[in-house]
């Protein structure tokens, strides 16, 4: 998709944007999938890390499933880039879908993976 639309673009600045994307997903492809982690700090609390620029509703919805614990979350936290939208902020549009390499077929994917991580 980045690569068909690197050769029919007609400016340098969105030619230079596909470029700098491939490259990322190029990057992402070498080093695997992003990771996500908890680490558990004592009873009750947690600490949660996100890949990439997570959105908030991400944090919210993995806080919703340990309502009893304190969940600290943070992005960033595997050395990734980009932005990891919801479906929804797919749908309103916006800069984050536009500059993100992912699909709104993320989101139940990535909630299903905090599902897990935060059953364990």
């Amino acid at each position: 998709m980045l690569a068909a639309r690197l050769k029919r673009t007609g400016t340098f600045s969105e030619a230079a944007e596909c470029a700098r994307k491939l490259e990322l997903v190029r990057g992402w492809r070498t080093f695997g999938a992003p990771e996500l982690a908890r680490l558990d700090l004592g009873p009750g609390v947690a600490f949660l890390s996100l890949p990439a620029e997570s959105a908030l509703e991400y944090q919210l919805y993995a806080q919703a499933l340990a309502p009893e614990k304190f969940l600290a979350v943070a992005a960033y936290a595997d050395g990734s880039l980009g932005y990891l939208p919801t479906a929804r902020m797919y749908a309103e549009g916006g800069y984050e879908p536009s500059a993100s390499f992912t699909t709104p077929a993320l989101e139940p994917a990535y909630k299903r993976t905090l599902e897990r991580l935060l059953a364990e």
